[in-house]
């Protein structure tokens, strides 16, 4: 068996395990639990290839970089479509026929409460406080992240974005 069908077998295999969790889990789901199951997905294909298909080892060693890369893209695919604050108002937009004032897509996602989901997401997560006055402080952690992406996007010269 190719490295190759090994390699789409794998990827397969974790979209499979990827939808069923999704139905299954109500709570904690994220990337974390996605590389959890990409990492599993290719160990089972790898050890099905190996034993099922006799497979050379030198053939297995091509197997991750395309599954690598496979996964990559649609994790990319899936973060952009699950999570992008841009999709979900494309999306309303066009629940409501194509055009949308931006009273009417407030009422159906409200601003306010999309800042105020995103801004309780970063204090549980630790990367950011909220005082007694309502105002936000960064954590270090914070700081050091937003520095590192102030840099790449002045490397990539990015001049706004988000």
């Amino acid at each position: 068996m190719p490295a190759f069908l090994t390699s789409i077998g794998a990827f397969c295999l974790f979209l499979l395990i990827h939808v069923i969790a999704w139905r299954i889990i109500r709570e904690r789901k994220g990337l974390l639990l996605l590389a959890w199951i990409a990492i599993g997905s290719f160990l089972l294909a790898t050890i099905v290839a190996i034993s099922a298909f006799s497979e050379p080892l030198s053939d297995i060693s091509m197997t991750l970089p395309i599954f690598g890369c496979l996964t990559l893209a649609y994790l990319h695919l899936y973060v952009g479509t699950f999570r992008s604050l841009s999709v979900r108002i494309l999306e309303e937009i066009d629940r409501a026929g194509g055009h949308m004032t931006t009273d009417e897509l407030d009422r159906v996602y409200p601003v306010k409460g999309m800042f105020d989901e995103r801004f309780a997401l970063l204090a549980r997560h630790h990367w950011i406080t909220i005082d007694q006055h309502g105002c936000f402080l960064p954590m270090r952690k914070t700081v050091l992240a937003a520095g590192m992406i102030v840099r790449l996007r002045k490397l990539y010269g990015i001049k706004r974005a988000g």
